[in-house]
């Protein structure tokens, strides 16, 4: 339910103008993708992670972390790109918002993985968070879009 309302926020917001950033994982990132225009949509992998996004990421390193020179290049790719979601591809180029979708409210532990070097990060940069595990959260998202009704006629058009 919240991958469907995440693309249906992600057709929205670039029908709006919103250019959509996201991951290469499965789930919310794959879900943010299919929604967005595809003229509105960059996506980020860890291959492709710059190197002040890797600087960044220890900035972010949850409380329960260390060792960021350890991890494998793959896993600092994926937290790097996180740092690129937020910033930007040269890191100076903020979003608006961050929507997500993580089920720990908490973001200063491992727990939320990823998410949470994004999430640390969006916060720092005075950046708003809009978490769709809160439930005030997903129910004024949901809200806010058309009827499902409505939405399924556009998907049809779609395919």
């Amino acid at each position: 339910m919240v991958e469907a309302l995440a693309s249906r926020l992600s057709r929205q917001l670039s029908d709006k103008g919103f250019f959509l950033r996201t991951g290469d994982a499965k789930g919310m990132d794959t879900a943010f993708w299919r929604g967005a225009a595809s003229d509105r949509r960059l996506r980020f992998r860890s291959r492709d992670a710059k190197p002040w996004a890797f600087d960044m990421v220890q900035k972010y390193l949850p409380d329960d972390r260390s060792g960021f020179g350890n991890w494998s290049p793959y896993v600092q790719g994926l937290m790097a790109r996180n740092m690129m979601q937020v910033l930007g591809d040269d890191g100076n180029s903020p979003s608006d918002f961050l929507i997500c979708y993580t089920p720990v409210l908490h973001y200063h532990n491992s727990e939320c993985g990823g998410t949470g070097y994004a999430i640390r990060c969006a916060l720092d940069h005075s950046i708003p968070v809009f978490n769709l595990k809160d439930s005030k959260i997903f129910e004024s998202c949901r809200k806010s879009l058309p009827n499902e009704a409505e939405e399924e006629a556009w998907w049809k058009k779609q395919k």
